[in-house]
């Protein structure tokens, strides 16, 4: 999802700002063993984004101490109470708290005082993990644009955005997974997919951050 992010928001601000994207290195593909550097040439003019549904990656928390250093402005969007979080803050950067998706999302508090407190979380752990689940990355998503929105890197007012939620909530509503087959757009493409090799093509900067999504998507749910 953070790299969906990346890739949507280098599409949507386009020529208007130089957008560098930083790959992590590392010995291993695992979140504790990749480690991130700035450019040479990031300073005091300069903002660097971060956006994870994690928090615990250290290399990201170097990062953040890195740009401290450089006088580089730092703006996270990460769980609470995550070393990340706390390194951005102790850093005098901007840390604004993930919110929960719907599949991470409380039943209520009296549902959470009927069970322990262990068991819970472990279920919210578990639901927060289900592949391609798209709340994670508009958690992500949505407080970045707000950000760029108020510098004026890109057009995302409040008013459009809840448009957006809202369109989104209808399509959930038409593709959900108690909607029969015959009347549901996302399962009838499902079943077009079967023991097929899908190509998907796309035009323009935003578009192709699209296909590149969706194909991510599919090969994680594959």
């Amino acid at each position: 999802a953070a790299a969906c992010v990346a890739d949507l928001l280098d599409g949507l601000i386009g020529s208007g700002c130089p957008v560098i994207r930083l790959a992590p290195t590392g010995v291993a593909p695992a979140a504790g063993a990749l480690r991130w550097a700035l450019p040479g040439w990031v300073g005091p003019v300069d903002l660097l984004l971060i956006a994870t549904p994690d928090g615990t990656e250290p290399g990201l928390s170097l990062l953040a101490e890195q740009a401290y250093r450089r006088g580089c402005t730092v703006v996270a969007v990460a769980p609470v109470r995550t070393p990340l979080a706390e390194s951005v803050e102790g850093s005098h950067g901007l840390t604004v708290p993930l919110a929960s998706s719907p599949y991470g999302a409380y039943e209520g508090a009296n549902d959470e005082a009927t069970r322990g407190a262990a068991s819970y979380e472990a279920r919210r752990v578990e639901d927060e993990a289900a592949p391609g689940a798209p709340g994670t990355l508009w958690a992500l998503l949505v407080p970045l644009l707000v950000l760029l929105d108020r510098t004026g890197l890109v057009a995302a007012p409040v008013d459009a955005l809840q448009k957006v939620a809202d369109r989104l909530d209808h399509v959930a509503e038409r593709c959900g997974p108690a909607i029969a087959t015959y009347s549901n757009p996302a399962k009838t493409l499902a079943a077009e997919l079967t023991d097929a090799l899908p190509l998907i093509w796309t035009e323009g900067q935003s578009a192709g951050a699209a296909g590149r999504r969706f194909a991510a998507t599919l090969a994680e749910l594959a």
